[in-house]
């Protein structure tokens, strides 16, 4: 398809931060669909363990912002722009074609019924509850 790390966070960057929402919204972190986005642990995850800090790191200096963000200059505060970027949390194998396999988890190590059987036991293998959504990589 062509489509790059660079080319998917300028088109997240061109979408998020063009629009009327996306004026409040200074940072878009990019993930794959094995994170659970409403899950600050796997976001932390993602982040410290798929973000290459000098190539998935994409700054848009001219984006239309909020002035109210406390990290921008005086001259960016004046003009309404800057201070945005897209992160990226995904792996260079996602934009070559090549699988790398499957992230070691509880939920992609083990069929259901498996997953299931563990979770019904949770309290009698001596922990106090059973986890609701496993870290990926737990």
């Amino acid at each position: 398809t062509g489509l790059t790390e660079r080319r998917l966070a300028d088109a997240a960057a061109e979408a998020l931060f063009g629009s009327h929402t996306g004026w409040l919204v200074p940072k878009v972190l990019l993930v794959a669909d094995d994170i659970d986005i409403t899950d600050i642990d796997q976001v932390v995850w993602a982040l410290a363990t798929r973000h290459h800090p000098a190539t998935g790191h994409y700054v848009y200096p001219e984006a239309p912002g909020i002035p109210m963000v406390p990290y921008l200059t005086d001259d960016e505060v004046r003009g309404g722009r800057g201070g945005k970027s897209v992160v990226s949390c995904l792996l260079p194998a996602d934009f070559e074609g090549v699988t790398r396999g499957v992230t070691a988890s509880f939920r992609n190590s083990f069929p259901a019924d498996v997953r299931r059987r563990v979770t019904d036991r949770w309290a009698a293998y001596g922990f106090p509850a059973p986890p609701e959504a496993p870290h990926p990589a737990a």
